[in-house]
């Protein structure tokens, strides 16, 4: 098992939920948002646009820093075109 730092920002407490010898699961409990931007230690993000999810899985490395940042659509601009 590898060492695991947690900690706490914005109100999102991450915690190991389960690993193998080539991922790592974290886990927080259900915050209200529109989705989830997710940083890998390679500097690799994805996102979702759902909200109600509590878990990702990462590829293992040996260290650094993996994040997971909710987000809330405050604004929106949208653009119609047509032919």
């Amino acid at each position: 098992m590898i060492p695991f730092f947690n900690r706490r920002v914005a109100g999102l407490q991450l915690r190991l939920a389960s690993e193998t010898a080539t991922t790592i699961t974290l886990a927080w409990d259900p915050v209200k948002c529109d989705g989830f931007r997710f940083t890998h230690p390679s500097g690799k993000r994805s996102h979702t646009w759902d909200g109600s999810r509590t878990s990702v899985r990462f590829s293992k490395v040996p260290h650094g820093v993996y994040s997971v940042e909710p987000f809330t659509v405050n604004e929106r601009a949208e653009y119609v075109y047509e032919v």
